[in-house]
């Protein structure tokens, strides 16, 4: 089964055939399982919070573009998403 999370704020990436960039969608497919989903959902939310501008993933060849620094950037910041303030503090503390 497959969820599609709407979401107010543009991700990076859009259906390679919308026609509008700004309708922008999070896909989750619940196979996945919770730890897997919970990543693929907070990379790209990370992309929204970073404000990256959404874009075509595809281009008119098909071929896949991508801009790297800004999926550094949300590959960075998806994953210390999911960790919790307890475990943050923790880290924290140790200096």
């Amino acid at each position: 089964m497959t969820r599609i999370l709407r979401r107010k704020m543009p991700c990076a990436a859009t259906h390679p055939k919308s026609s509008d960039a700004s309708a922008s969608a999070v896909v989750s497919a619940f196979s996945n399982g919770s730890p897997i989903q919970a990543a693929d959902i907070s990379y790209e939310l990370a992309h929204g919070l970073l404000l990256h501008p959404p874009m075509r993933i595809l281009d008119p060849s098909g071929t896949r573009k991508y801009d790297k620094a800004m999926e550094e950037e949300a590959n960075w910041l998806g994953p210390a998403l999911l960790v919790s303030d307890e475990a943050a503090m923790h880290i924290a503390a140790l200096g």
